[in-house]
């Protein structure tokens, strides 16, 4: 359900007075920084072998932050990053330059 951002009477219905002329609203506008847009799936999620570094690339909603998480038993996860977003808006790159000391090691992309 969506958040209550705003809530206005003009009129209050209640006042029956007959000098009771109400308030006028000439003009409104949405502030877009108030209301979030439905965020973009994270996709094209890739996972390069650089030099036996591996590197993540995916897209995902530029306006919002990442964190790349990192785990060797899919139970507990620690952050290791943040990612740069590269190329075209929504474009992110992570190289993890610490995996070299894990015999395996699974990640994810979580919004800070």
């Amino acid at each position: 359900m969506p958040d209550e951002v705003l809530d206005l009477s003009l009129l209050d219905y209640t006042n029956s007075n007959p000098s009771n002329g109400g308030d006028v609203c000439y003009r409104a506008y949405q502030i877009p920084d108030l209301y979030p847009h439905p965020a973009e799936p994270v996709a094209n999620l890739e996972v390069a072998d650089t030099n036996q570094v591996p590197v993540l690339e995916f897209s995902a909603d530029p306006t919002l932050s990442y964190v790349i998480q990192a785990s060797t038993n899919l139970t507990s996860w620690s952050a290791i990053g943040v990612p740069v977003q590269e190329g075209s808006a929504g474009d992110f790159d992570f190289t993890d330059v610490n995996a070299g000391q894990f015999t395996s090691r699974f990640y994810r992309v979580v919004t800070q």
